[in-house]
């Protein structure tokens, strides 16, 4: 039993904290295929529990090793990705629903507490030691992550001012922030290979914001949905570009960085379609757009399925290596 336990011990201590990005990914994959295609309606409990695997593993890394988690807490990158466990937990959240309206409530409440007190300690070690070079795409995740819970809102009467009002903080830091990225990425000094993975998270708050907005708001005005829906193509599709050079780089954690901004994409764009045809207001769009879905969910299930490639080798080489020790 002490043999397993220190097993166990070794193989979660070398379990990647980014990795919390790649378990948001394939929840937030396995509930957009089901949307899209209700005969695939396993898929969305399925990549739930796939997902609440990874942060299982994840939790038990911290409780071993505690000292782990104020280290990744204080980290310029790290720590900015550490809030993508509760966006996790929302998308989870949304699942357990089917089953249980209270306990999802419950857990959607928890996770937007974790995340606000993740944004917290984020800010905190941030402005104790600031440097602009330290900017990088992924410091979008604690300020804006959090709109992840209206795109996984109930509907609950008693917690819509509670969701509109996130979606609000949300698109506000993400206009304050995106200057600043710009500059810092076309100004500043270029961004470690290791971290370059990151880039790929500038295709999401446009997006998130887009899908939170259309999954709150009872009345969505047609302006505020152009204007999201044109900076999530453009943003969507610059880093297509950038994948050009970036599913060339070696395999590192930051990997994660690539999944989660294609299928929020995939969704906000289903969405769209959804409240075009609503709203009789297809302009020409909805035949375009629904295209573009489709697009955008091939490039995203086949990037994802490069990652998880590279995961599983690298998860297999650590319990080998943990094996022989």
């Amino acid at each position: 039993m002490a043999t397993l336990l220190s097993y166990g011990k070794k193989l979660t201590a070398n379990i990647p904290t980014p990795m919390s990005g790649l378990a948001l990914g394939l929840a937030s994959l396995g509930w957009c295929i089901s949307n899209l295609f209700p005969a695939f309606f396993v898929l969305k409990p399925l990549s739930a529990l796939l997902a609440g695997f990874i942060l299982l593993l994840l939790v038990l890394k911290f409780i071993h090793q505690p000292a782990l988690l104020r280290a990744d807490l204080a980290d310029p990158v790290v720590g900015s990705v550490l809030p993508t466990s509760a966006m996790t937990i929302m998308v989870i959240s949304h699942s357990i629903s089917a089953y249980s309206h209270l306990i999802a409530t419950v857990v959607w409440l928890l996770a937007i507490a974790l995340h606000l007190g993740l944004l917290t300690s984020f800010v905190y070690f941030r402005s104790r030691n600031f440097e602009l070079n330290q900017l990088v795409p992924s410091w979008f995740i604690p300020p804006v992550g959090f709109v992840v819970a209206d795109v996984t809102f109930n509907g609950m009467s008693a917690l819509q001012p509670l969701a509109m009002g996130l979606w609000y903080l949300g698109v506000i830091f993400y206009l304050l922030l995106l200057p600043f990225m710009i500059y810092r990425l076309c100004r500043g000094s270029a961004i470690p290979q290791q971290t370059q993975p990151t880039i790929a998270v500038m295709a999401a708050p446009a997006s998130l914001c887009l899908a939170g907005y259309l999954s709150v708001h009872p009345m969505p005005a047609a302006g505020v949905v152009f204007a999201l829906l044109s900076i999530a193509i453009i943003m969507t599709l610059a880093i297509y570009l950038a994948f050009i050079q970036l599913l060339r780089l070696p395999f590192s954690p930051a990997f994660a960085a690539y999944t989660f901004p294609l299928v929020i994409g995939v969704t906000a764009i289903s969405k769209v379609v959804t409240w075009l045809g609503s709203e009789h207001l297809s302009l020409g769009w909805l035949s375009v757009l629904q295209y573009l879905v489709w697009f955008e969910l091939v490039v995203a299930i086949a990037v994802i399925s490069h990652v998880c490639i590279h995961y599983t080798r690298f998860l297999l080489k650590i319990s080998t290596a943990n094996s022989e020790s």
